[in-house]
């Protein structure tokens, strides 16, 4: 294995041995965009569970949508919003554009 291999293998192992809470906030904050997730998730076990957990799709919709994190919402979990109001706002569909 190479040294890049390595050093991103260490990256994981780190992240995965904080608190759940650090975790989720450090990947809510990733430069990312939510079309990325499902390969993000490919990483390891870990990641997969925590890109599916609540929490980070509600720090998703915290961050790309600018609502109140005490908001209300009528869907059973916050992963079931977000997707709700990305496809209503084409945002998945047109992500560089203003629709």
């Amino acid at each position: 294995m190479d040294d890049e291999g390595t050093r991103d293998e260490n990256t994981v192992s780190i992240l995965l041995s904080l608190p759940l809470e650090l975790q989720l906030a450090i990947l809510s904050q990733a430069p990312c965009h939510p079309r990325d997730v499902p390969r993000l998730q490919m990483v390891c076990r870990g990641w997969y569970h925590l890109l599916n957990d609540d929490l980070f799709w509600r720090e998703m919709s915290i961050k790309l949508f600018g609502i109140a994190p005490l908001v209300q919402h009528t869907l059973s979990s916050w992963k079931d919003y977000f997707t709700a109001r990305a496809i209503n706002e084409a945002f998945l569909i047109y992500p560089d554009q203003q629709v």
